[in-house]
């Protein structure tokens, strides 16, 4: 069994306002290695590591997206999610989220 915490969230999009993308997803591709067979989540419901690779995932386009809307747009607004997310919940997050990755972007740390 492996807790972990917010580092992963099971079904919803989670609070991404204070991480560091990038390095958020390394260290879930660090876990890759571990033998598991149950995972809890910081929030929502138990998992297998297919949820914390899905997540995984979902982090990544999010990155991807959001650094290719800046990059057309220069502004922090008016982003969606694509579609393939519409079933993640806790949508109330995703402005936050937005507006982080618009500070990395402006970084060049995105």
């Amino acid at each position: 069994v492996l807790y972990l915490g917010d580092v992963y969230v099971n079904g919803y999009v989670g609070f991404l306002q204070e991480g560091h993308l990038r390095e958020w997803i390394s260290a879930l591709d660090k876990l890759k290695k571990l033998k598991v067979k149950t995972v809890v989540p910081g929030h929502g419901p138990i998992s297998t590591f297919a949820g914390v690779t899905a997540y995984r995932n979902y982090l990544a386009d999010f990155i991807a997206t959001a650094k290719a809307y800046f990059d057309k747009h220069k502004k922090n607004e008016g982003y969606r999610l694509p579609e393939k997310y519409d079933h993640l919940g806790a949508r109330f997050f995703l402005e936050g989220n937005f507006a982080r990755a618009f500070e990395l972007w402006k970084e060049k740390k995105l």
